[in-house]
């Protein structure tokens, strides 16, 4: 059972596959993001 091929991946796998990892990017990018600008902000109330 294990060492079975994945070809039997229905398209919902394949669309639900896809959509997590799409939004784990978002959640990466959203948190980089916002890691950078509350450093741009410390860095600006610096001056």
């Amino acid at each position: 059972m294990l060492n079975e091929p994945m070809t039997d991946t229905s398209p919902v796998v394949i669309k639900a596959r896809s959509a997590f990892g799409i939004l784990a990017a978002l959640g990466m990018m959203t948190i980089t993001a916002n890691v950078f600008w509350r450093r741009w902000r410390k860095e600006r109330n610096r001056e």
